[in-house]
């Protein structure tokens, strides 16, 4: 009698549980939803970054290209005065 209980309750440990009990399908689920958000997170900061990288270089451009303008302007307004304070 005593080998069945033993046989019977080491059958009963070793064999485990098939059936996952209900607080860790939802521990799962949960965890998976936290991946899934992280992951749509990590896109989305991807993604902004690579914009403001791009608008930063575009604006960074069109600033260099207004400051050439605005150097010429001034070289030729300065070759201006000099002509006028030499003729006179």
């Amino acid at each position: 009698m005593q080998k069945l209980i033993v046989i019977m309750l080491s059958v009963g440990l070793l064999g485990g549980c098939t059936v996952k009990p209900e607080f860790l399908r939802e521990q799962q689920l949960q965890e998976q939803a936290q991946k899934e958000v992280r992951q749509r997170q990590d896109d989305w900061n991807w993604k902004n970054r690579q914009r403001l990288q791009k608008e930063k270089r575009e604006f960074l451009e069109r600033a260099d290209k207004k400051q050439k303008e605005m150097n010429k302007k001034r070289r030729k307004f300065a070759e201006k005065e000099n002509g006028q304070i030499e003729g006179k």
